[in-house]
């Protein structure tokens, strides 16, 4: 018996949604995150299950399999969630710079402080 070719990816969209809700139940995102990431694999699954009702849409935009328009808003995906990551990375980092610099200060202070009495026990 043959496995038919939508329960692989059923199969990996069910298995992404059980991934999902474990990493915001371990508080790793966030509740908007859970709602976005869920919806996504519903659709996803639906887009599998459904995939005939494609096929008029297919004829307008002259793509001539389902997999095509699939594999063309599987790269479309990707490159929103690389330029979203790449944001989400350099405001970290600025982020991180600004609390270096924060906390350098901070000690470099504190050690002046520390130097200053220092000088003053040793001076009287």
């Amino acid at each position: 018996m043959a496995i038919p070719y939508e329960l692989i990816p059923i199969t990996f969209l069910l298995i992404m949604i059980y991934l999902t809700y474990i990493s915001y139940r371990r508080n790793q995102i966030q509740k908007y995150g859970l709602i976005f990431w869920i919806f996504f694999w519903i659709l996803g699954i639906f887009l599998v299950i459904f995939h005939t009702y494609f096929n008029p849409f297919l004829s307008i935009i002259n793509v001539t399999r389902v997999f095509d328009l699939y594999t063309m808003f599987g790269f479309i995906a990707m490159l929103f969630i690389v330029f979203y990551l790449f944001r989400s990375m350099n405001r970290i980092e600025k982020k991180l710079e600004t609390l270096t610099r924060a906390l350098a200060l901070e000690e470099n202070m504190n050690q002046n402080q520390t130097n200053k009495s220092k000088k003053e026990v040793d001076g009287r």
